[in-house]
């Protein structure tokens, strides 16, 4: 369903990172990304400093690994 959604923007209307990869990968990224973070597997096993959980993900949304997942709109 992801996909076929993305599909359906205006090229210039979508934002990074989904601008750089296709459809296809932005919905195995994120699938690949929601199991890891399921699994607690790094970087989501990784503690919130400051007690501020919007913070860290803001620190890690541009790494390959979590930028789907921690996409902000």
């Amino acid at each position: 369903m992801l996909r076929e959604k993305l599909e359906l923007l205006p090229k210039d209307t979508i934002k990074p990172p989904f601008k750089d990869l296709s459809c296809a990968q932005v919905v195995d990224d994120l699938r690949r990304q929601l199991e890891a973070y399921w699994r607690n597997e790094w970087p989501f096993n990784q503690q919130v400093t400051d007690n501020d959980p919007l913070a860290w993900w803001k620190s890690i949304k541009l790494h390959p690994y979590v930028q789907v997942l921690a996409v902000c709109v």
